[in-house]
């Protein structure tokens, strides 16, 4: 017989299900929820909630904390934390969940107890969640410091829960598929995974393919400008000696503004009609001195 635990919350007039918490369950025996301490979240003050095997009811006039107590265990399974949950006039809130582990564990649930090497006390583990009024929120696995995600991942392996309007998942295309495929079997199962890596080795072709049109791209757009440049180059048929009567023009044409500041430093020496005629040609010649490099170009 297989052990699990479902919770369903319900109001206490009509016990329409509002919303509920399954234990997962393994092959023989799945995880379950044994027990949820919540202090100073939302309404509750302090509470203590021990679960049986089996169906556990829990029922309470609207604004009872049928809601609070979901909450607390989204806080439990790494969810958002919300400062909000706090009680009123607390600083902080604390809510912990023990799991009994399932005797047959998952592949998954193997690796992250491996990696994160939890303290199992009796065949459970403990998960934790502090939440404090200035926004900070610790998260701690069997009484050890972790994060929120490494409390989802465990999660993941040992609960789920269903709100009230979780039903509407069932309207999205990528749910309806995976229902379609877990309801297949592990004929179709094998086909998927054949299927998705398939997929995936054509989804690498693809963009190796573009990555290549876009290297063809490239490479004649370089062959065409180097084929125009070579075009300019033939038009302009240059001569051997071309070159170096072209660099001695640049050089020439670079020296003109030099000329030309040098002229004028002379000139106004040679104008400066308060200084002595000996101290004018002094500071032209200074002026122009200068230039000498300048007589190759001015013959």
């Amino acid at each position: 017989m297989q052990r699990h635990l479902l919770i369903a919350l319900l109001p206490s007039l009509n016990y329409r299900l509002m919303a509920g918490a399954v234990s997962k369950k393994g092959e023989r025996k799945g995880s379950l929820l044994e027990e949820i301490n919540i202090r100073s979240l939302g309404l509750i003050d302090s509470a203590t909630i021990e679960f049986k095997e089996g169906f556990n009811v829990i029922t309470g006039e609207t604004g009872a904390g049928k809601t609070m107590l979901l909450n607390a265990l989204s806080l439990i399974l790494g969810q958002k934390a919300d400062v909000d949950y706090i009680r009123q006039g607390q600083e902080r809130a604390l809510v912990s969940g023990r799991f009994r582990l399932p005797e047959k564990i998952s592949e998954d649930l193997k690796v992250l107890i491996q990696e994160h090497e939890p303290e199992i006390e009796e065949s459970a583990i403990l998960l934790s969640r502090h939440l404090g009024r200035d926004g900070k929120s610790k998260a701690q696995l069997s009484g050890s410091a972790t994060t929120a995600s490494t409390l989802m991942s465990f999660a993941d392996q040992l609960i789920e829960i269903h709100g009230q309007h979780a039903n509407l998942v069932l309207t999205k295309a990528n749910k309806q598929r995976e229902i379609l495929d877990i309801f297949a079997g592990q004929g179709l199962s094998i086909a998927l995974l054949a299927y998705q890596e398939a997929l995936k080795n054509y989804q690498v072709l693809r963009s190796e393919i573009t990555e290549l049109k876009k290297a063809l791209g490239d490479r004649d757009r370089e062959i065409k400008s180097l084929e125009e440049l070579v075009n300019d180059f033939a038009k302009l048929k240059p001569q051997g000696s071309e070159l170096s009567q072209l660099e001695a023009q640049i050089s020439k044409l670079e020296s003109v503004e030099d000329l030309r500041i040098a002229s004028l430093g002379a000139q106004q020496a040679l104008s400066d009609e308060e200084a002595g005629a000996l101290n004018s040609l002094h500071s032209a010649k200074k002026s122009l001195t200068g230039l000498l490099w300048l007589r190759q170009y001015l013959k």
